[in-house]
């Protein structure tokens, strides 16, 4: 199946670039695996709904700077995320594999954590994700992230509207540096 054909009905819009743009795919290239590659070139700077799974695919060109912004590397060198569920979670490959991951973003797992495979490769993620019924595109604000004041980690609640705020890709990886920083700390006093 060709990356057009497993994305053939994703309700997308365009949307991003939201982290600075880096011209040199070298680092895009190695990090991410090959059939992905060509998903990203078709499909890179758009979001919306894949079925009820909402999907943002960041630009080639800004994953380097994105990955930097959430300090991804400083907890999981092994991983590269390249997509957010718009939700305040990524998903990721492992450098050099095509499984794909789902991650929390805060905290983000340290490299002797478990992290959730959702698909052995993005077009079989595609596939069943467009297999279940679609959700309204309104539902989610295009080029937004859906941050929760209080994490989950610090007892904050999904459930409670007033815990959340839609923020920019941008602000959200300053918020997600801020709350891991925090995270590290804490865990640092515990153990």
């Amino acid at each position: 199946m060709t990356p057009h054909q497993a994305l053939e009905g994703w309700q997308s819009v365009e949307s991003g670039p939201f982290f600075e743009i880096d011209a040199d795919r070298a680092w895009s290239q190695a990090a991410l695996p090959r059939d992905y590659f060509e998903v990203a070139e078709l499909y890179g700077g758009r979001e919306g709904f894949l079925g009820r799974q909402y999907l943002r695919l960041y630009c080639l060109e800004e994953l380097r700077h994105l990955n930097e912004a959430y300090q991804i590397s400083l907890c999981r060198p092994d991983l590269v995320v390249f997509a957010s569920d718009g939700y305040g979670e990524g998903f990721a490959f492992y450098k050099g594999s095509s499984q794909l991951l789902n991650i929390p973003l805060i905290p983000i797992p340290v490299i002797n954590e478990n992290i959730d495979s959702v698909a052995p490769d993005f077009n079989a993620f595609a596939q069943a994700n467009l297999s279940k019924p679609a959700a309204a595109l309104s539902q989610h604000p295009v080029g937004q992230e859906l941050h929760l004041k209080q994490p989950l980690c610090f007892g904050g609640d999904w459930n409670d509207e007033k815990n959340m705020v839609w923020v920019t890709p941008t602000q959200h990886a300053e918020l997600v540096r801020y709350w891991n920083r925090i995270y590290r700390d804490v865990s640092r006093q515990k153990g």
